[in-house]
């Protein structure tokens, strides 16, 4: 496969009263035609920022930095404000968390998605209309010539989601970045979400960024994942390999946290501790605070993204099945 994206050593840094707060440290990762890359961890990791940090759409406060940021052999570090533009919503589009939130209440979900097109392409406005209620449709929306004038409010939540994912694909981008899409729905609309995003996937030859929290549904959805912690990856693999080899002591409380039908009614799992500020950040590894394994190196030593395997980076003086020494 063609490798569409390569980032390397990407940091943020956000300006604030507390003064320069590190998000994001030395982060690096490629994405491929057709692959689906998951960015699983808690809330307040850097998953989303690491995102949206490649089509600039971080707060002015923020301080991006990186050794190599190209997409399709373009690097988007040097490229100019129209530049982004163009590619923003074309090339790489997004659907974000919250639809109600991203979209517009005053204007027509269907003028909203036609708006798009007519950004991005020569179309005259009855073929972008046309258009529209054929990608309505592609997305499982039903009875489009209605709902094409309706209104956000008018719509549920799984709709919303629908019409988001519409709008993203209107203009077939090469790279979807889906920054937790099926949080705020409920679980049979989120299966349908999912198969319809791996639907998109396969038959569009779109390549997904696939943010979340939850590694069962990047179970489904991914085919590889770089897990991050405090601003760091913590380790990195091909989906099968981490979900049954897991080697950072964070991804595997991260497994042991997904529920688990056939323990009954035992106490589910919590990783133990905090999840420090920005401003804690400690100065060696940065779980060393809620790792059991945690010795006095890695209180006082950052440990290196290391190759452990084929494909399976970790950043751990002592990854699980490894004697400490």
């Amino acid at each position: 496969m063609n490798q569409l994206l390569d980032v390397k050593d990407l940091s943020i840094a956000f300006e604030t009263n507390e003064g320069l707060l590190k998000a994001v440290s030395n982060v690096s990762f490629q994405l491929h035609e057709n692959a689906i890359l998951g960015i699983v961890g808690e809330s307040g990791c850097g998953k989303s920022i690491t995102a949206m940090s490649l089509i600039n759409l971080l707060p002015s406060n923020a301080i991006v930095s990186s050794n190599q940021m190209l997409f399709n052999g373009m690097d988007l570090r040097s490229i100019d404000k129209n530049k982004l533009y163009e590619i923003r919503g074309k090339d790489i589009a997004i659907i974000f968390q919250e639809p109600m939130t991203s979209l517009n209440p005053l204007m027509k979900v269907g003028q909203q998605i036609t708006e798009m097109i007519r950004l991005h392409e020569n179309s005259t406005l009855k073929e972008a209309k046309q258009k529209t209620q054929w990608m309505m449709k592609k997305v499982g929306l039903s009875n489009v010539k209605k709902l094409y004038h309706s209104y956000t409010h008018e719509l549920s939540g799984g709709m919303l989601q629908r019409v988001m994912i519409a709008m993203a694909m209107i203009c077939q981008p090469k790279i979807l970045i889906a920054d937790e899409p099926t949080t705020a729905l409920d679980v049979t609309i989120q299966a349908q979400i999912l198969e319809l995003m791996k639907q998109l996937n396969k038959e569009n030859h779109t390549s997904i960024i696939f943010i979340s929290h939850d590694l069962g549904v990047i179970k489904e959805m991914c085919t590889e994942v770089m897990v991050m912690y405090l601003g760091y990856c913590v380790e990195k693999a091909d989906t099968s390999v981490l979900l049954k080899h897991p080697a950072h002591p964070y991804t595997y409380g991260l497994l042991q946290s997904i529920p688990n039908p056939k323990k009954g009614k035992s106490r589910l799992y919590a990783i133990p501790g905090r999840i420090l500020k920005l401003s804690e950040r400690p100065k060696g590894c940065p779980f060393c605070t809620r790792c059991k394994r945690a010795t006095e190196k890695c209180r006082t030593q950052l440990p290196e993204l290391q190759e452990i395997s084929t494909n399976h980076f970790v950043r751990c003086f002592y990854p699980l099945d490894h004697p400490q020494n």
